[in-house]
C-alpha cells in the first residue's frame, strides 16, 4: 500500500490516505487513458489535415488537367499562356505554338473502336510530353487536338520540333494490332501583344493549312505584316 499525507497540524496532525494496489492501478489506467485520448486526437487532426491538403492537391490536379493524357487542359493552358506573354511582352522574347491534329482519327474510332482511339490519342500525348521542356506548355484541346507552347523559341526552331514530333509519331506502333497513326502540325510565332485567342485563331489556320496540303506535315504561318 501507499499512503499520501496532509498536514493538519504542523509536527501534530495529519490527515492520511491509504491508497490500496486496486485504486493505484485505476488512476494510473485513467491517466493512461486520457493522455491516449489526447494523442489520439492531435494524431486525428494530423490525419485530417493531410487528407484534406491531398484532397485539395486532387481537385486541383482534376480541373487543371486532362483525365485520359494527364496533360493540361483548355482552361489551364489558357491561363498559363496569360502568364507567359505578359513576361514575352516585357521581356521582349519569343513565343512559338504548335497546334496538333491526329490525322484520320474517326476511321480509327468507327473501325477499331474508342478504347483504341483512347490508346493513339495517349501515345501521341507522350510523344508530345516527351520532346517538351518543363518550361513548355502542353495540353489536349480538343478530341484528338494537341496545343504546345514554347517559350523563347523562335519560329524556325518551332517549326524543327514540329517536324521531330511529326516523324516519331509516324514511327510508333501501338496496341496489339501494330496501328499507326500520323499528324498535321501548324506553328506559328506569337506577335508582341497578341491576345491568346487571336493566337489560337492563327495557329489553327496553319494546322487546317497542314490538313489541305497532305496532312503528316507542318505547316508555318509567318507573322503578318
Amino acid at each position: 500500500h501507499q499512503y499520501y499525507g496532509l498536514p493538519i497540524l504542523k509536527k501534530e496532525l495529519y490527515l492520511v490516505h491509504q491508497v490500496t494496489m486496486g485504486e493505484k492501478i485505476s488512476l494510473i489506467v485513467t491517466s493512461m487513458l486520457f493522455h491516449s485520448s489526447v494523442l489520439t486526437f492531435i494524431l486525428l487532426i494530423l490525419y485530417l489535415v493531410f487528407w484534406l491538403r491531398n484532397t485539395v492537391e486532387k481537385v486541383t490536379e482534376l480541373a487543371s488537367h486532362d483525365s485520359l493524357t494527364g496533360l493540361l487542359n483548355r482552361r489551364a493552358i489558357k491561363e498559363g499562356c496569360r502568364i507567359h506573354f505578359d513576361f514575352s511582352d516585357r521581356n521582349q522574347s519569343n513565343i512559338s505554338v504548335l497546334m496538333i491534329d491526329i490525322d484520320y482519327f474517326k476511321p480509327v474510332n468507327d473501325s477499331y473502336g474508342h478504347d483504341v482511339g483512347d490508346e493513339a490519342i495517349c501515345m501521341v500525348a507522350d510523344i508530345l510530353d516527351q520532346y517538351s521542356r518543363k518550361t513548355d506548355l502542353v495540353a489536349r484541346v480538343g478530341g484528338e487536338e494537341f496545343l504546345i507552347v514554347l517559350p523563347s523559341t523562335a519560329l524556325e526552331d518551332a517549326r524543327r520540333l514540329a517536324d521531330k514530333i511529326r516523324k516519331k509519331v509516324e514511327s510508333v506502333s501501338f496496341n496489339e494490332r501494330k496501328l499507326q497513326v500520323t499528324v498535321s502540325l501548324g506553328c506559328i510565332q506569337r506577335q508582341k501583344g497578341e491576345a491568346y485567342d487571336a493566337v489560337l485563331k492563327r495557329v489553327d489556320q496553319a494546322l487546317y493549312g497542314a490538313k489541305h496540303a497532305g496532312r503528316n506535315c507542318v505547316i508555318c504561318q509567318p507573322n503578318p505584316n
